[in-house]
C-alpha cells in the first residue's frame, strides 16, 4: 500500500447547494490534479501522468454516479426523506450499480436536507439524491469498472459529514483503488501491490466538499475497483453523490457562443459565451485587445475601422486537454457623411444633389418643420411642401456592418421674387396696348405682435419634456421660425409655496430651452427665462410658455 500526501480537501460549493454534473465536472478540472498514483507512474509531486491512451471521454463504465436511480424527488411536504435498499447484488433497483460491505446489503438513500442546513431541499450535489456509507455501521461502498491497462483516471467525488451537533464536526472517510482482489473488506492494512489508498479526506456538515485524484491502471488490469471506506461514525455519517471516472486525457469543455450575438463596433466587436467558466476560459486576439467580463461577455476594442480580426476563447484544466474557438468578424466600417452641392430653390420647396451619392448605403432625409424631404435615386435631396426659411433637412446614411452618417442641408430663402403685373388702360385712339409693368414686392418692416403658446404635460416633480411636448414646442417654433427673440417662463403646481418649486419650475424653461436650441438652428435670441407657482393643481399648470416678438 502506497499513500501520498498531495490532496486536496474542502472544495465545496457555497452553503451545499445543488450543482448541476456538467458543473461538477469543470469545478474539480480547475483544481490541481492529485493522489493516487501506481508504482508505474512518476513520483508524486513531479507533475501529472503522460497517459498511454486516450479512451473515449465517456464517465467510463460508471453506473448510477449520482445516486438517482433511487428515490423519487422529495415529496413537497418533507424536510427529507431516506431509505434503506439492497445493492446491485439483490437487483432490487434497476441501475443501482453499488455494491457495499454490509452484511444485510443495505445501502442508505437520502433526498431532502436532514440537517435543517438550508431553507429547502434538495441540498444534493447533483440531482436530487445521495448516499450515506454508514448504513447503521461503518462500512464502505464500491463498484468495479472496465479499465484499460496503462490509461491514466482522473477520479471525482463530493463529501459531505452527517454530524447533528456542530457545524465543526466532521466525518472521515477514504479512497481506495485496485484490482477487485486486493480490496474486499474495510480496514485493510494491505493487499498486493495494485492497491493504493489516498490521504484522508474529511469534511464538516455545511458544506460539499469536493474531492479529485488520479489513478494510474497497472498492465494486465482489466477491471479495477474503486471503494469508498468510512473510518469512524458508527452507526452514521459520510454522505456522498457526485462521483465519476474519466480518463486524463479528456478535451476540456469547448467554448460555445452563437452568431447572431456577434455585434460589431467601431473598434472591435463583442458577443456572449454560452458556457463560461471563469477558471478556465481566456481570450486573445489577432489585432485589438480581447476581454471577458465575469458573465462571458467578450469584449474586443482597439481594432482599425472595417478591419478582420480573429479572437480565439481558450479553456484551460490541468489534466485535461486544451479546448478552443476562434471568432471571425470584423469592426464596423468608416462612416459616408453626406456632402452637398449648392441647393437650387423651386416652385415650393429646394433641391440639392448630393456629391459623394453612394446607391449602396440607405439614404433617409427629414426636415425641421411640416414640409417633406426625401432622397432621389440619384442621390438629389427633393423638399417640397413650402419649407420655411432657415429649414433644416438632416440627412442620414445607414449600412449593415458600417457606422451610421449624417450632416444636414440648409437653405435661408427658398421663395423667389414675385412679379406682379398691374393692368394698364388703353389711351383712346391708340393702335396698342401699354405693356405690363413688373412690380417687385418689397418687405415692409413692420413689428409683428408677440406670439406664444402654452405647453403643459410635466409629471409632477419632474422637468424632463414628453415626446408630445416636444412635438409641439417643435411645430410652434418652425411655424414662426422668423421671429428675432424668444423667453420661456416655466411653471409648477400649487398650493404650496416652496423655494424647491421655484427652482423646478425654472429647471422645466431650462429644459424647453436646451430642446429648442437641439432641435432647430434659429437667429432668435433669448430675452428671458422666469419661473413662477401657480396656486392650482393639474398637468396642464406644470407646464412652459414659449413667447416670440420680433
Amino acid at each position: 500500500m502506497r499513500v501520498f500526501k498531495n490532496h486536496v480537501l474542502g472544495l465545496a460549493d457555497s452553503r451545499g447547494r445543488h450543482v448541476k454534473r456538467s458543473e461538477l465536472l469543470k469545478r474539480i478540472s480547475r483544481f490541481a490534479i492529485i493522489a493516487l498514483i501506481a508504482p508505474v507512474a512518476i513520483a508524486a509531486g513531479a507533475g501529472a501522468p503522460a497517459a498511454s491512451a486516450n479512451p473515449s471521454c465517456a464517465n467510463l463504465s460508471l453506473v448510477n454516479g449520482n445516486f438517482e436511480a433511487t428515490l423519487p424527488d422529495p415529496k413537497p411536504d418533507y424536510n427529507y426523506y431516506w431509505g434503506n435498499y439492497t445493492d446491485a447484488s439483490t437487483n432490487q433497483v434497476e441501475g443501482m450499480g453499488w455494491l457495499t460491505t454490509h452484511p444485510g446489503n443495505w445501502l442508505e438513500f437520502w433526498a431532502g436536507d436532514p440537517l435543517l442546513t438550508e431553507d429547502s431541499g434538495p441540498v444534493a450535489f447533483d440531482g436530487n439524491t445521495f448516499v450515506e456509507l454508514n448504513a447503521g455501521q461503518e462500512s464502505a461502498l464500491y463498484q468495479d469498472i472496465a479499465t484499460v491497462p496503462g490509461t491514466s483516471i482522473v477520479w471525482k467525488l463530493a463529501h459531505r459529514a452527517r454530524v447533528a451537533s456542530t457545524p465543526e464536526d466532521v466525518n472521515t472517510m477514504v479512497v481506495k483503488i485496485g484490482a477487485t482482489a486486493s480490496i474486499t473488506r474495510i480496514n485493510l492494512d494491505g493487499g498486493d501491490n495494485s492497491m493504493q489508498q489516498g490521504p484522508e479526506i474529511t469534511d464538516g456538515t455545511y458544506s460539499w466538499g469536493v474531492h479529485t485524484g488520479i489513478y494510474v491502471v497497472p498492465a494486465g488490469q482489466t477491471l479495477t475497483r474503486f471503494w469508498f471506506e468510512s473510518l469512524g461514525g458508527g452507526s452514521y455519517g459520510n454522505f456522498l453523490d457526485g462521483i465519476s471516472f474519466m480518463p486524463y486525457n479528456c478535451s476540456s469543455e469547448t467554448p460555445l457562443y452563437s452568431r447572431p450575438t456577434i455585434a460589431q463596433t467601431a473598434d472591435g466587436f463583442t458577443f456572449q459565451l454560452t458556457n463560461y467558466d471563469p477558471v478556465g476560459m481566456s481570450a486573445t486576439a489577432s489585432v485589438g485587445r480581447a476581454s471577458i467580463s465575469p458573465t462571458g461577455l467578450v469584449t474586443l476594442t482597439g481594432v482599425p475601422q472595417n478591419t478582420a480580426t480573429i479572437v480565439t476563447i481558450t479553456n484551460h484544466h490541468e489534466g485535461f486537454i486544451d479546448a478552443s474557438v476562434q471568432v471571425n468578424a470584423n469592426s464596423l466600417g468608416s462612416a459616408l457623411v453626406p456632402k452637398f452641392d449648392t441647393p437650387v430653390p423651386t416652385a415650393d420647396g429646394f433641391t440639392a444633389q448630393i456629391t459623394n451619392y453612394n446607391p449602396s448605403f440607405t439614404w433617409t432625409a427629414d426636415t425641421s418643420d411640416s414640409s417633406v424631404a426625401e432622397v432621389s435615386p440619384s442621390g438629389v435631396v427633393v423638399v417640397t411642401g413650402d419649407p420655411t426659411v432657415n429649414t433644416i433637412v438632416p440627412v442620414t446614411t445607414t449600412r449593415a456592418a458600417y457606422l451610421s452618417g449624417s450632416a444636414f442641408v440648409k437653405i435661408t430663402s427658398v421663395k423667389l421674387p414675385t412679379v406682379v403685373f398691374n393692368p394698364v388702360a388703353n389711351n383712346p385712339g391708340s393702335s396698342y396696348e401699354a405693356a405690363p409693368i413688373p412690380v417687385v414686392q418689397t418687405p415692409v418692416n413692420v413689428l409683428r405682435k408677440p406670439v406664444s403658446v402654452s405647453i403643459g404635460g410635466f409629471k409632477n416633480g419632474s422637468s424632463v419634456l414628453t415626446p408630445a411636448m416636444k412635438s409641439k414646442i417643435k411645430k410652434f417654433i418652425a411655424a414662426n421660425s422668423d421671429y428675432k427673440s424668444l423667453s420661456i417662463a416655466g411653471y409648477t403646481e400649487g398650493p404650496t409655496v416652496l423655494k424647491r418649486d421655484y427652482a423646478l419650475s425654472r429647471q422645466r424653461a431650462i429644459s424647453a430651452l436646451g430642446f429648442v436650441k437641439l432641435s432647430t438652428i434659429t437667429q432668435m435670441k433669448l430675452s428671458k427665462i422666469s419661473s413662477a407657482q401657480e396656486k392650482k393643481l393639474g398637468s396642464n399648470i406644470r407646464r412652459v410658455v414659449i413667447s416670440l416678438k420680433d
